[in-house]
């Protein structure tokens, strides 16, 4: 019983996304339950809580939600990037003040908000930071594979497996720039360049998700 106590936010734009993570560690405890030191108490769509006071609990993290006066010991932002920097550094952050909570974002480039900097901006020192775009992740490619040149030494002799499905997606120019030498994949996707590289590549793209681009 290492961790007694341990209160767990889990903050998302919409209480939905949140709930549906807090049902996912439901199902992991409930298969699990034999290997755990302590057993399910509660168990709801926003919370469950453990035996020995522990906790996880779903928050909004939307600007119009009412969640002040809330602590916790760990705080996870997901879909960090759609949380406005007001919420985070005014509302969520604060949470954590009393406890030295623990801090983890998780999510895709959009604006040059507070994930942004947490990521590669003036912040990034301070966060340990972990980046796999989708050429990084197995499971994308596991079920259906389309083998190409590697996208970053198009001429070399490395062969290697994408997800087929990703690169259906993919704009054509794209496909262009990254597999020159691959005539047979240049059909137009589905998905925009600006969008393609922020959701897939993990690239923050100046403007992007704004009308006005940053100075």
């Amino acid at each position: 019983d290492n961790y007694p106590m341990m209160r767990i936010g889990i903050f998302t734009p919409r209480i939905q996304q949140a709930e549906i993570n807090v049902g996912r560690t439901a199902v992991f405890f409930q298969m699990n339950e034999d290997k755990l030191n302590n057993k399910l108490v509660k168990c709801t769509k926003q919370k469950i809580e453990l035996s020995n006071g522990s906790y996880v609990m779903a928050v909004s993290g939307s600007d119009q939600s009412n969640i002040e006066g809330l602590t916790f010991d760990v705080i996870i932002l997901d879909e960090a990037q759609k949380i406005t920097d007001y919420t985070w550094s005014e509302r969520i952050a604060p949470m954590g003040g009393a406890t030295n909570a623990k801090m983890i974002k998780i999510g895709t480039p959009k604006t040059r908000n507070h994930f942004y900097k947490s990521m590669e901006g003036e912040e990034s020192q301070n966060w340990a930071t972990i980046k796999k775009d989708w050429t990084q992740c197995p499971q994308l490619w596991a079920l259906d594979a389309i083998y190409l040149p590697d996208y970053k030494d198009p001429n070399s002799s490395i062969i290697r497996p994408y997800s087929r499905y990703v690169v259906s997606l993919m704009p054509k120019a794209l496909k262009q720039e990254y597999f020159p030498n691959n005539p047979e994949v240049w059909t137009e996707g589905e998905m925009s360049v600006e969008d393609f590289k922020t959701q897939y590549m993990l690239q923050f793209i100046d403007g992007a998700g704004q009308f006005l681009a940053t100075d």
